[in-house]
């Protein structure tokens, strides 16, 4: 997010355009919207601070904050409004913490798997330059795509299976959680400046890459067969970004009272989850056919 961005108002879904940081602070008197874009600031600035890098600095100071919602305090509708973006923010940051839950969560089972097609890759290897009378015999007590749906790798394929299908699980999360919030913030015309409270799928893209290019090593060269049997345990993951679907059709109301408002986006976390609940039980159910 350039700091450019990090100013911009965006159209509001009555049609409005949110206004600029400098056009709040410039003025005399201030709206809980104002108040609310304000607050929304400091949430992007504190996530985009949290996950590394150059730390950035927000264009108003606390102290002029503070003055700001005071100001609201003999306003109760004022007030309220400004609860409204409270709410989003208690959101934000909710998601930005199951975000590093789900995270972790990818990277957990993503290192189950990996090993894995990278012994049975070795395995296929030290096989073939063994002599083929004892090959059979060899190859019975090492991991291969053969070996793998045995009896005795029971338990390596259980895990294996589980762990696929939970790193498709924080895909989905990450993309149905910013499928809802992209919806919440063009609703309260946040513009550009909340795009970095998103969970940005792209950091994925090289271990995926590396995790398919295991697979297919472990595969080999002996036709599709092979390929098959580990399709049994994993299907690869081509595209981070084909999951979330069961959002696509998802939509905020950002109309009515306050209070209304702010219980419907308290409302999102539990959303959220049903959105993810329901895209994994249609994923399972279709590679249970698939197999």
């Amino acid at each position: 997010m350039t700091g450019e961005e990090a100013d911009g108002g965006g159209k509001r879904m009555d049609g409005k355009t949110a206004k600029t940081v400098e056009e709040i602070m410039a003025q005399r008197t201030w709206s809980g919207t104002d108040a609310g874009l304000l607050f929304l600031h400091s949430t992007a600035n504190d996530i985009a601070n949290s996950v590394g890098g150059e730390k950035r600095r927000l264009p108003f100071t606390q102290k002029s904050f503070d003055r700001i919602v005071k100001s609201l305090v003999e306003r109760p509708k004022e007030y309220q409004e400004f609860c409204v973006y409270m709410e989003i923010h208690n959101l934000v940051m909710d998601v930005a913490k199951e975000d590093q839950t789900f995270k972790q969560q990818f990277y957990h089972f993503y290192y189950t798997l990996l090993p894995r097609f990278q012994e049975m890759a070795r395995s296929e290897k030290a096989l073939g330059r063994l002599p083929k009378e004892v090959r059979a015999d060899a190859g019975g007590m090492l991991l291969t795509p053969e070996t793998l749906l045995s009896e005795r790798n029971g338990r390596i394929r259980a895990e294996m299976e589980a762990a696929g299908g939970f790193m498709e699980d924080a895909l989905t999360y990450f993309n149905v959680s910013n499928k809802v919030l992209r919806k919440l913030f063009e609703a309260f015309g946040t513009g550009s400046f909340m795009d970095g409270a998103l969970f940005d799928t792209d950091e994925f893209k090289a271990s995926l890459e590396e995790l398919n290019r295991e697979f297919a090593a472990a595969a080999g060269t002996k036709g599709r067969l092979q390929e098959k049997r580990l399709r049994k345990v994993y299907e690869p993951i081509e595209d981070a970004d084909t999951y979330g679907a069961s959002a696509d059709g998802f939509e905020f109301d950002a109309g009515g009272e306050a209070s209304d408002r702010a219980q419907r986006i308290s409302g999102l976390r539990a959303e959220i989850t049903r959105l993810c609940a329901e895209e994994a039980k249609e994923r399972r159910a279709a590679r249970r056919r698939r197999r």
